[in-house]
């Protein structure tokens, strides 16, 4: 087992005050009362997403449930990476005696397709008030690196190296030179590692900095350059 990478998710939160659009700057991680607690304005209270966390990965193989607060009786519509809504639902009053309004809707499987992608929800009143919510997540912790490295990974002793890394589950795993020729292929297993072998040999002294591309099962891809590495004049 490799260990996972531990990715944090910034959010960005607005809100409709007196007619005013406010927002959070970009990439800026809320504060605990913002990331905790709705404001109210005049009884009306903004939405908030409260699941996923702020410093979650989300499985974008799997319906994402996303959960929160806001105005009772208010419409949601979840938004999927790309700004289109692609589940509705309505606030629900949490107890009968509460006067907190909660709601949950799922986001459809393949809705993010980016490593760093955003959930988003828009909440309008009865009365037609709006109000906002943005989280950025991780949908993937794809990864690569020789599987048997040498002087601190940056050298490799073989021709035919090995390479291991992360992805999302199940996906298939192509790792080619800058050219696009293929070096190697691999199937994730179910916990998303992989492992797999050069298909010919590299050169001797050669530095390479190869891609990785992985292809989920919801067809959607996904990319990132492994880090640079050398093979060894000694490599056999």
């Amino acid at each position: 087992m490799f260990p996972r990478k531990t990715v944090a998710a910034t959010a960005i939160a607005m809100s409709i005050l007196g007619g005013t659009l406010v927002a959070a700057p970009a990439f800026a991680a809320p504060s605990t009362a913002s990331a905790s607690s709705a404001t109210d304005v005049g009884a009306f209270q903004r939405v908030d997403i409260t699941s996923p966390e702020y410093s979650s990965t989300v499985d974008a193989e799997q319906t994402i449930t996303v959960s929160g607060t806001g105005q009772i009786g208010a419409q949601i519509g979840l938004r999927s990476g790309n700004g289109t809504v692609v589940a509705k639902t309505t606030v629900q009053r949490q107890s009968a005696h509460s006067d907190t309004g909660t709601w949950t809707a799922k986001l459809p499987v393949g809705s993010l397709t980016l490593e760093h992608d955003r959930i988003g929800v828009i909440q309008t009143s009865p009365d037609g008030r709006t109000s906002q919510d943005l989280i950025w997540v991780f949908t993937s912790a794809l990864s690569g690196e020789p599987a048997n490295p040498m002087y601190g990974g940056g050298s490799v002793n073989q021709l035919r190296p090995s390479f291991r890394g992360e992805s999302s589950p199940n996906s298939k795993i192509v790792v080619s030179g800058s050219t696009g020729r293929v070096v190697a292929t691999a199937t994730a297993d179910a916990s998303g590692e992989w492992t797999t072998k050069a298909d010919f040999d590299l050169t001797r002294g050669g530095r390479y900095t190869l891609n990785i591309t992985e292809t989920r099962t919801s067809g959607s891809t996904n990319a990132v350059k492994m880090s640079t590495f050398t093979v060894l004049n000694t490599a056999r």
